[in-house]
């Protein structure tokens, strides 16, 4: 059994973090290590030593601190407790990486505006590279499914880049929507987010293409591939120059991905453990590294044991260095005249006996993940022209309708007063809901007006047209607290 690794975040109180280190060394810890000194610190310690907890305090700056061991040091006995106070998100997350060695122990930390369940968190993935883990790892982590999301985005929750799905092209998000978005697609709040991003060794990804596309159903284009043998759709899809591009082609348009800070990049060798033939150590430094980025709680070992699922829609074969023996002799040609450069960025030796993990997973294990400012908030941006007569703006991370009858308007110094007087909401689609409300109590109060002038047809009580006015007016009149007859 493996010692625990856990992370727990904790409100920046010192009545907080007492009550939880008092729990926590409850259960078997014996040496509590609390750094930085600053003044909560200094009421932790006040209130630790108040209580007589049974343990030794290694706190940061006193003359008897000696330094706290992260990096396998102190394997046996009970693990260790390690406190950091950093009250900042963007300090806290630089001094967790002195953690990402720590192969036990339990460590606390102040719930901060990086807490990663008060953002939301962008998934990423190359078609058939292990879309399936990264979502588990989503869930597991405490983040609600979000998916689909039309640029308003709330805390706690996972989401597609764009569309309705993870495979958004690095080249595609910030070239071609760029282009068609209005302030070039600068309030998408991808920038200031977190995102995980899980890539795969491409000639796995390729004998999984060729496994999978080919089926009824499962792409638009399964006809150009459902009538060749395996053998025929590994060298179609390792070198096509008439639809989807060589292997290279679409494994590259990924590649941009990797240099961005606010992404983790994970390999699929490294987070499907055991379970599909990798390396259980390698998981766990990889999950860890996770928590402590995204400043989430969780236990790694239980972590480990909910992201497979082999009950994925798009599930195929969850091993590793599969192409060894599923790549022919001729699909292997075609991949030998290819450039590698797509295998290399991504960490893969070229050729076929090489190793079957990325060489970069701890480079990128040890990268700190840096979020971006919101952008875009102090600017008012046309995000939907005429809907249902209305002009809806964004401006300070709100939305407000303005009524095309009233034709253009300028709002970059429009008041308070000004923008309170606007139908406004907090998302896209509760302001067009509240509009379509509106709409509809507009047009429900002119049929009102013209039955109560006496300037409509009677109602008909035997055509459904009849009864449809009939009660439209009824129930209009009900909700106002009008006579039910004029």
């Amino acid at each position: 059994m493996t010692a625990p690794l856990t992370l727990t975040t904790v409100s920046p109180a010192a009545n907080a973090f007492v009550d939880q280190i008092q729990r926590t060394v409850a259960r078997g810890a014996n040496t509590v290590h609390i750094s930085p000194r600053n003044s909560l610190a200094d009421a932790v310690v006040e209130q630790l030593t108040a209580s007589g907890l049974p343990c030794r305090l290694n706190v940061e700056g006193h003359p008897e601190a000696v330094p706290a061991q992260t990096d396998g040091g102190g394997a046996d006995g009970p693990p260790d407790v390690f406190v950091r106070l950093e009250t900042d998100g963007d300090q806290l997350a630089l001094s967790l990486m002195d953690l990402l060695d720590l192969p036990r122990g339990h460590v606390l930390v102040p719930r901060t505006a990086r807490y990663g369940l008060g953002l939301p968190l962008f998934l990423i993935s190359i078609p058939k590279s292990g879309t399936h883990l990264l979502i588990e790892l989503a869930r597991a982590l405490g983040y609600r499914d979000g998916g689909c999301h039309d640029g308003d985005v709330g805390p706690g929750a996972w989401h597609y880049v764009e569309y309705s799905n993870s495979h958004t092209a690095a080249r595609d998000f910030f070239v071609d929507t760029v282009r068609r978005s209005p302030f070039g697609n600068r309030h998408h709040p991808f920038s200031s987010s977190p995102a995980l991003f899980i890539y795969r060794h491409p000639y796995d990804i390729l004998v999984s293409e060729a496994e999978y596309y080919h089926r009824s159903g499962n792409t638009a284009f399964s006809g150009y591939l459902s009538h060749q043998t395996y053998e025929q759709r590994l060298e179609r899809l390792a070198d096509d120059p008439w639809l989807l591009g060589s292997l290279r082609d679409r494994i590259g348009k990924f590649a941009a991905w990797l240099d961005f800070g606010n992404v983790v990049p994970l390999s699929f060798e490294e987070l499907i453990g055991s379970a599909g033939g990798g390396d259980p150590g390698t998981q766990r430094r990889s999950l860890w590294s996770v928590l402590l980025k995204l400043q989430v709680d969780g236990n790694v070992d239980a972590l480990a044991g909910r992201i497979f699922s082999p009950n994925s829609a798009t599930f195929n074969h969850g091993a590793i260095g599969r192409h060894r023996q599923k790549l022919t002799p001729r699909a292997r040609d075609v991949l030998a005249r290819l450039n590698d450069d797509y295998l290399r960025v991504f960490g893969y030796q070229s050729g076929f006996e090489g190793a079957l993990t990325s060489t970069r997973i701890a480079e990128f294990r040890r990268r700190p993940l840096l979020l971006g400012q919101s952008t875009a908030t102090s600017t008012a941006i046309l995000v939907e022209q005429n809907f249902l007569g209305w002009n809806l703006v964004r401006l300070h991370g709100r939305y407000y309708a303005f009524s095309t009858v009233d034709g253009p308007r300028d709002l970059t110094m429009a008041s308070a007063e000004t923008l309170s007087s606007q139908p406004a909401a907090g998302s896209l689609a509760e302001l067009r809901t509240r509009i379509v409300e509106m709409v509809c109590r507009d047009q429900v109060e002119k049929a009102v007006s013209i039955a109560i002038r006496g300037q409509a047809l009677a109602p008909t009580r035997d055509t459904a047209r009849g009864d449809a006015v009939v009660h439209a007016v009824a129930g209009f009149r009900a909700a106002e607290g009008l006579p039910d007859r004029v």
